[in-house]
Order: structure tokens, then C-alpha cells, then sequence
């Protein structure tokens, strides 16, 4: 029998890789300064009936693994970013199998978080849907100031659509 952390991380594994979902989601960081393991807590939390949400503890998980998100994830995020069109004076074919260690570094940096965020989250207590991710998602990015531009609210529509198949 799986835990919470571990049905989250396949959650998240199987909806990162539906058509559309992993673009939205890197759009939405580098652009927006939305937090992917935040959003896909959201997006789990939403579709597996473990809603709802409310504000305050929003604002619990997300300072859970603000200080672990910008001092490891984040910085190897950088890092590997940084190397992947080489560095002056280091040969990519030299380089890369470093970034690919950093890039596996990374990934687990991201599960160690949603460890954490698996404990915050609140327990099943309904059928969940794609209604309820809109919701989650629409809190969380009213929180970062977030406009309701159309591809804000494209993003979440997607979100939730693609959150239907894999709760």
C-alpha cells in the first residue's frame, strides 16, 4: 500500500507527462513565479477529494518548503540551467554528464518536498474533480497576484482537464 507522499510523486510523475501540462507548468515558473511542486500539490489535492483547501493552510504549505525550495531546488535548478549550453572553457561533452547528475539531484530535491507537502495535506474527504482543482489553483494563484488573464485562466482549465485523468 502506497502513502500519501508516494500516490502524490506517481500523481504528479503521470501528470507532468500529459500533452501540454509540463509547458504550462515551466511557462507558469519562469514567467509568473508559480511553484510547480506547490501547483501539482494543488492539482492532486483537488482531484483526489482532499479539499477543501483553506487560506491559512494554504500559506502553512507553502512556507513548509519556501526555505527548501529557494535554498536546494531552486539553486540546482540554476545551476543545471546554467550549464546547458556549456560553460567558457569546459567542454559540453565534459560538462553534460554533470548536469545530468544535477538534473537527477534536482528530481529529488522536487520529492523531498512533496514529501512534506504530502503531510499538509488535508485528508480524503470526497470525490474529487476537476471543479475543485479550479478552485485550488484559482486561491493559490489569486495569492501570487496573479492577473485573470486569458492564459492564466487557460492554464487552469488545462490543469484541471488534464487532472481528470489520473486522480
Amino acid at each position: 500500500m502506497h502513502d500519501a507522499a508516494d500516490e502524490f510523486w506517481c500523481f504528479s510523475l503521470a501528470l507532468y507527462e500529459r500533452p501540454g501540462v509540463a509547458d504550462i507548468l515551466i511557462k507558469m515558473q519562469d514567467e509568473d513565479g508559480v511553484d510547480v511542486n506547490l501547483t501539482l500539490f494543488l492539482c492532486w489535492c483537488g482531484a483526489a477529494g482532499r479539499a477543501p483547501i483553506e487560506r491559512t493552510l494554504l500559506l502553512s504549505v507553502i512556507e513548509s518548503i519556501a526555505h527548501w525550495q529557494t535554498g536546494v531546488t531552486d539553486a540546482l535548478r540554476q545551476i543545471r540551467r546554467r550549464m546547458k549550453y556549456g560553460i567558457a572553457g569546459v567542454a559540453i561533452t565534459h560538462s553534460d554528464p554533470l548536469r545530468d547528475e544535477i538534473k537527477i539531484l534536482e528530481l529529488a530535491s522536487e520529492r523531498i518536498a512533496q514529501r512534506v507537502l504530502a503531510g499538509k495535506a488535508p485528508p480524503v474527504s470526497r470525490v474529487g474533480g476537476p471543479a475543485d482543482v479550479i478552485v485550488l489553483l484559482e486561491m493559490y494563484f489569486k495569492m501570487l497576484n496573479l492577473p485573470g488573464s486569458l492564459r492564466v485562466r487557460e492554464a487552469v482549465e488545462r490543469l484541471a482537464e488534464a487532472c481528470s485523468h489520473d486522480a
